[in-house]
């Protein structure tokens, strides 16, 4: 009898460990999954820098968790246009973000210049071409879409300051996005390409010739804000404040990105 008893007592204590750690390991699921959904749109430049960040914002803020849809800027205005569920709009041009300011779909109070870039000329890194010039006289030549890409903004406003938009336009391939103005490049489908200087900087296949001069073309500087419709204000107001934190600073300057107040 005493055997049975003390089996018994082993049976049961075995049993409520089981059961304790199958309770906590639910309760630790459930933090998880009682994690709020912050939504960002960013331009896709931004791609890798902010989903280190987003790691790193995780980490600090546990009950967030952070979705990104990367695009062009021009793409990333017109799904908020369309009510998107975005809670943070981080563009690569002030020119979108000033036209949801206006319409009300950003708060103008939220937004803050958080990044700065320059667009440079590659080439295939087997390619003779060595200046400018000779880029501009190439036969075919990318760059984002200007409509919808700041990146093809940027590179429309140099040429058509430097003279040359005129001559090239019929031999332009226009991209969707910087990624695949770059991609072209890599790809050899065009002999050189307009894009930021972050992206020329993560190509082994690729080749800078030089920035578009100083001057030719607007300041490249990112805006970020938050998006009216949002309902998830105080996280963004989270997310904002990191990326302008020295830790968000040290991280998008790993990636090339320059402060804009320098």
């Amino acid at each position: 009898m005493k055997k049975r008893t003390g089996k018994l007592v082993v049976f049961l204590a075995i049993l409520m460990f089981v059961v304790a750690g199958c309770a906590g390991g639910q309760g630790d699921q459930g933090g998880v999954e009682n994690r709020e959904t912050l939504t960002i749109g960013a331009a896709a430049s931004l791609n890798e820098s902010f989903t280190e960040l987003g790691q790193l914002f995780e980490n600090e803020y546990p009950q967030w968790s952070v979705d990104f849809t990367f695009a062009s800027s021009g793409n990333v205005k017109t799904s908020i246009e369309q009510g998107a569920p975005i809670d943070v709009f981080a563009s690569a041009a002030q020119k979108q973000m000033k036209a949801l300011v206006e319409s009300q779909l950003v708060e103008k109070a939220s937004v803050k210049d958080f990044a700065k870039n320059v667009v440079v000329a590659v080439v295939p890194n087997d390619s003779p071409v060595s200046t400018l010039e000779e880029v501009f006289a190439l036969e075919r030549v990318s760059i984002g879409e200007p409509e919808t890409v700041p990146a093809g903004q940027y590179a429309k406003e140099s040429l058509t300051n430097l003279g040359y938009w005129g001559d090239m336009e019929e031999r332009l391939i226009f991209a969707k996005d910087v990624r695949q103005c770059l991609f072209y490049v890599e790809q050899k489908e065009v002999d050189a390409g307009f894009v930021y200087a972050t992206d020329a900087a993560k190509s082994t296949e690729v080749k800078v010739i030089a920035s578009l001069p100083d001057g030719s073309y607007s300041p490249v500087i990112y805006p970020i804000g938050i998006v009216s419709a949002s309902t998830q204000k105080e996280g963004a107001q989270q997310w904002i404040d990191f990326v302008l934190s020295e830790k968000g600073q040290e991280v998008l300057g790993k990636y090339g990105f320059q402060n804009p107040g320098e």
